[in-house]
């Protein structure tokens, strides 16, 4: 070992790969190896032997050679001489797939979940071409014409010798991996349901609803994170009401086929919450029952926008799970639509309440998750 710095490091680890591969490949690799210890700490990689750089970064590339129709892949292990031909007190993942926003943090907080330490994390980010097979043909650390961006992650975590419970962290980290994919990818058609919705309050000219109009507005323009989208129906059954899922609206991690649909396909409700529906406040804003697997490891927020009928009855709902987005937690109350109508009345009075501890701390909870 001994190198003086990650440039030095990097140059003997390319002598180092010129001399182990032969074939064409090569040059292909070395820009692979420079790339993917290039972004690390130096003193996080320094006490690595050449040896073990090597046997690292040669089995990534091979995962990341073949990349059938895009799917991610995941392999986790515990690196030994005798099988990997190159050793680590760690185990090892090692991902491969489309680039996408919030891989690297989905990724870290399903492995926090389950206790473990990170204990090295590269992530590079490569453009490449490949074959309709999915086979690589091109790698570049920069844009060329007809390439695309894919990303690599490697992560260290404490040695796990318990294959089972290993097996259980690549599902786990493939569910949140499908999670991130369609969030992202359904991303836009989320927006376009949401400008959808807002036309539709629009429509209906009712000066009672522009504070409602306003917040999806702002929450379109930039302060929410929009993971997924269904509509809902309001139904009946045995004297008793309930949601139904509309089927194939589903967008983002609520489509049909991940947020899946039950056989009875009714969620019921009491009677007292279907009296609270029916109410004229076209919107439902709260805190949804289940963690975010994308992005933020919190409850996710719900936006539901009731769907009436003729005679003013709720008929059904159009959510959006999500997640406000860091901007809204830096925004100025009475910039916040519906926010700025419930503190007014707080305002007036502020020149009474102002030095008031618990008043002063009130407005500084309210900007905060």
């Amino acid at each position: 070992m001994g190198y003086k710095n990650i440039e030095n490091m990097l140059e003997t680890l390319s002598q180092y790969i010129r001399s182990e591969i032969e074939d064409e490949s090569v040059e292909q690799l070395i820009l692979f190896a420079q790339h993917y210890f290039s972004f690390s700490a130096f003193d996080e990689i320094a006490n690595i032997s050449i040896e073990d750089l090597y046997g690292a970064v040669l089995s990534h590339w091979n995962l990341f050679l073949n990349l059938p129709d895009g799917k991610e892949k995941i392999h986790i292990y515990n690196p030994s001489v005798e099988e990997h031909g190159w050793q680590s007190t760690h185990t090892v993942i090692e991902v491969v797939l489309p680039d996408r926003a919030f891989i690297l943090q989905s990724m870290t907080m399903e492995i926090n979940r389950y206790g473990f330490v990170n204990l090295l994390v590269l992530h590079p980010v490569y453009w490449v071409r490949r074959d309709a097979a999915g086979k690589l043909s091109e790698l570049s650390k920069t844009q060329l014409e007809g390439t695309t961006q894919e990303s690599v992650l490697h992560i260290e975590i404490n040695r796990q010798s318990d294959t089972a419970l290993i097996e259980k962290l690549k599902q786990s980290l493939q569910l949140v991996l499908r999670d991130v994919c369609s969030a992202t990818k359904d991303w836009p058609d989320c927006i376009a349901q949401m400008e959808t919705v807002t036309s539709e309050l629009i429509e209906q000219k009712k000066p009672a609803l522009q504070e409602s109009i306003e917040f999806l507005q702002w929450l379109k323009n930039g302060h929410f994170v929009f993971l997924g989208y269904r509509e809902y129906r309001i139904v009946e059954k045995a004297d008793q009401f309930g949601f139904c899922v509309v089927e194939k609206t589903g967008l983002g991690i609520l489509q049909d086929g991940i947020a899946k649909v039950p056989g009875a396909n009714f969620f019921p409700i009491s009677t007292d919450a279907y009296k609270l529906l029916n109410t004229d406040n076209p919107l439902m804003i709260t805190k949804a029952t289940s963690k975010a697997t994308v992005h933020r490891p919190v409850f996710m927020d719900y936006i539901g926008i009731k769907q009436y009928d003729v005679a003013g009855t709720v008929i059904g709902e159009k959510r959006f799970l999500g997640l406000y987005a860091s901007s809204a937690y830096t925004c100025e109350l009475d910039d916040i639509p519906l926010v700025r109508s419930k503190i007014l009345p707080l305002s007036k009075v502020e020149g009474e309440l102002h030095g008031f501890k618990n008043f002063d701390r009130m407005k500084a909870i309210s900007h905060q998750e």
